[in-house]
């Protein structure tokens, strides 16, 4: 299972009118865009809605087109399907025009810096210190290690 990492350095927050901000991070090693809603409450705090590098075409009105049957044959259409699918997910009532607007210009807005992002690191942050000793069964003297403890945010 893939986890969202979104590096200190890296974290981007856009959006501060509408009702979700975005937060730019690697999903699989790949840019990506992450969507949360601005305020958060007890029914939207955990969700998140991510927007991979791999498809971010679909939220480009240059770039858009249908590849099923089932999708919207056009990009205002497709937009606006999103906006309210993204209303609904982050539980945020029902939106008026300049509502989903918002949330339109907040996806679109994103992209360039999403395009801009740089190429993802394993990197390693320490979190702390740890120390052991060890005492070895036939009584010689006893070792005491020192280390840095690590939080991979690849991982």
């Amino acid at each position: 299972m893939s986890k969202i990492s979104i590096p200190k350095d890296n974290l981007t927050i856009k959006g501060k009118t509408g009702a979700l901000i975005a937060e730019f991070g690697y999903w699989e090693k790949k840019p990506a865009i992450v969507l949360k809603a601005k305020v958060p409450r007890e029914s939207n705090a955990k969700k998140r809605y991510l927007i991979r590098m791999d498809d971010i075409w679909l939220y480009s009105e240059d770039h858009y087109a249908p590849v099923h049957d089932g999708m919207p044959k056009t990009y205002e259409s497709f937009m606006l399907h999103k906006c309210l699918d993204l209303y609904e997910l982050f539980d945020l009532g029902t939106p008026g025009s300049r509502q989903l607007a918002e949330v339109a210009w907040l996806i679109q807005d994103s992209i360039g810096a999403l395009l801009e992002m740089p190429p993802y690191e394993e990197r390693k942050v320490p979190v702390g210190e740890a120390e052991m000793t060890i005492r070895p069964l036939d009584g010689s003297e006893p070792q005491t290690i020192k280390s840095e403890v690590y939080d991979d945010l690849a991982e």
